[in-house]
């Protein structure tokens, strides 16, 4: 065969074995996608109960003031009571 023929077929046999491993790195590129997403939400639920005592405080809090707000207190005070 020709050099060059050989140099291609060569280059060829190359490009089809990069070709092949593409999957599995897209593969394993989309279940780390799929990893940190999940990590993400599971990160957003924990801060979301560590936050729950101080949003419970915050809502006794305004509870608290409600009876004051409904007997005519000022506009401000009314807004401050809005969570």
């Amino acid at each position: 065969m020709l050099p060059q023929v050989e140099t291609l077929r060569t280059g060829l046999d190359e490009a089809r074995r990069r070709l092949g491993q593409e999957p599995r790195s897209l593969q394993q590129q989309w279940r780390r996608s799929v990893m940190l997403g999940d990590t993400v939400r599971l990160l957003r639920d924990v801060k979301s109960v560590i936050d729950a005592p101080q949003r419970v405080q915050r809502l006794e809090l305004a509870k608290a003031r409600r009876p004051a707000a409904s007997a005519g207190a000022p506009r401000w005070c009314h807004s401050d009571l809005t969570l």
